[in-house]
């Protein structure tokens, strides 16, 4: 029996809830001290959409991310995909920060366009609403600022994945299959095995601290991780 439909609705949906929307939730709250989330937020939310198009198409990295937002996120953002994924997903996790680009169009008018970044985390409906819209910026010739709004964005991925999960509850073959995917990315990893650390030399360095790790051991803890040394 498939039990991937409770393993995520159960323990993904939960994780979605409590280290995504409520955390934005958490800083759209008015008090100065509390804002924050800024990168946090769509560096979490397309890393979940990263796990989501491996468990929907089989592959890991970007092309089934950007698939599974064509699919599955509200329209609005799958003619952009690409866009959002290069700018959102690959900077915030090794820039810090979204990329900006520019595109050149030799028989277009502007010949150079740039696209910058602005994003908000006000819960408000006007502020959401503003989300995945591109705005010219004044005084800067040919330049849109693609606006994303936190609250919205980790609510657009909760609704994504629903949509996903609803698509697995109908469709059996889709639902084996990605049973399939998630026993191997649950699959305890062979730190000796390519498939698992592609690099010789990281893979050999892995197993050496393994061992390291099991030389420092401290004392024995139980499944809840509370020490079992007496006392």
């Amino acid at each position: 029996m498939s039990k991937i439909v409770p393993y995520l609705e159960e323990r993904v949906r939960k994780s979605l809830v409590v280290d995504v929307k409520d955390v934005a939730l958490f800083h759209s709250r008015r008090a100065k001290y509390k804002k924050g989330g800024f990168f946090g937020i769509p560096r979490l939310v397309f890393c979940y959409v990263e796990f989501l198009g491996k468990l929907a198409y089989g592959q890991s990295g970007t092309e089934s991310a950007e698939l599974f937002i064509k699919n599955y996120f509200p329209g609005n953002y799958r003619d952009y995909a690409e866009l959002i994924y290069a700018m959102c997903r690959h900077g915030t996790v090794h820039e810090l920060v979204p990329k900006i680009f520019y595109a050149e169009f030799p028989s277009h008018k502007p010949r150079r366009i740039k696209v910058e970044w602005q994003i908000n985390n006000d819960n408000l409906k006007e502020e959401r609403n503003k989300n995945m819209t591109f705005s010219p910026v004044a005084h800067k010739k040919a330049t849109l600022r693609l606006v994303l709004n936190t609250c919205q964005l980790a609510d657009d991925l909760i609704l994504a994945f629903e949509h996903f999960v609803n698509k697995l509850k109908i469709d059996k073959n889709l639902q084996r299959t990605c049973q399939q995917r998630l026993t191997e990315i649950l699959r305890i990893k062979d730190a000796n095995h390519r498939d698992s650390i592609p690099s010789s030399r990281r893979r050999l360095a892995v197993s050496s601290q393994i061992l390291s790790a099991w030389s420092n051991r401290t004392e024995q803890v139980n499944k809840s991780g509370k020490s079992l040394r007496r006392t």
